[in-house]
C-alpha cells in the first residue's frame, strides 16, 4: 500500500519462536484473517512472548484466539470484523 514493500527475511513459523511479535496492518489482513492455511502456521504463545497489534492486525490476534476476553482497539474500517470476531473494540487510541 502507498508503494512501502516488506519482505521477508525469515519464514512465517519464526514468529513462533520469537521473543516479541508485532501484527501491522494492511490491505489484505481480512484474507489472511480468513485463511486457515497461513494462520494454522502460527503457534503463539502469550505466557512466553510479547504479542501486539496495531489497526487491522488486531483482527489476526482476534482469529488467533489471542485476544480471548480481552478488550483491544483497532481502526474504524475493521471494527466490525474484530467485533464479529467476539472482541470488545475500545474506542481509544491505545490498550495493554
Amino acid at each position: 500500500m502507498n508503494g512501502v514493500r516488506v519482505t521477508a527475511q525469515q519464514p512465517l513459523e519464526f514468529a513462533n519462536s520469537a521473543d516479541v511479535v508485532l501484527f501491522g496492518s494492511g490491505i489484505f489482513t481480512r484474507d489472511i484473517a480468513q485463511d486457515t492455511a497461513i494462520l494454522e502456521r502460527l503457534t503463539l504463545d502469550p505466557a512466553q512472548q510479547l504479542i501486539g497489534a496495531q489497526c487491522s492486525g488486531t483482527l489476526l490476534l482476534a482469529k488467533l484466539g489471542l485476544l480471548n476476553a480481552v478488550p483491544a482497539c483497532t481502526d474504524l474500517t475493521t471494527k466490525p470484523w474484530v467485533i464479529e470476531a467476539g472482541v470488545e473494540v475500545l474506542n481509544r487510541p491505545f490498550f495493554r
